[in-house]
């Protein structure tokens, strides 16, 4: 009986650990941006190379909101944004996802990056680099 309550505990104990972790970063521009860049790492090389955007350029966006009007940058980041599913179906941005870079404190910044951050734009790639922009301008403004 003491063994089956003892793993109960730590079991629980491991899931409140997990919560926390998942939910407690983000407090900063800075941790958001390196949380995105760790993110989307995963498809950096793919999305570049269907792209052909350039490194430097793509760091700009990700390191310091340096948000250049270029047509394999805007593409880049659709291709990016669409793997990691910070976008539902119908080209808005998951909760779930703004949850995971902004951490379960920041409602009120998801709720208005959600509502303040639409797409819009003639193509998918217009798209997805206006709503990263905007996203990340209002997060700055409001943390």
């Amino acid at each position: 009986a003491f063994s089956g309550l003892l793993f109960k505990m730590i079991k629980y104990s491991i899931i409140v650990m997990f919560f926390f972790v998942c939910y407690s970063h983000g407090e900063t521009i800075e941790e958001i941006r390196k949380h995105l860049k760790n993110e989307t790492d995963a498809y950096r090389t793919v999305c570049q190379v269907k792209t052909q955007a350039n490194e430097q350029q793509i760091d700009g966006v990700l390191n310091s909101s340096e948000f250049l009007e270029n047509e394999e940058l805007k593409c880049y980041f659709d291709c990016v944004l669409v793997r990691t599913f910070a976008f539902s179906d119908n080209h808005e941005f998951d909760r779930d996802f703004l949850i995971d870079m902004l951490g379960n404190t920041h409602q009120d910044v998801v709720d208005g990056v959600i509502t303040e951050c639409k797409s819009t734009g003639d193509s998918d790639c217009d798209k997805s680099y206006g709503m990263l922009r905007c996203a990340l301008t209002y997060i700055s403004s409001k943390l």
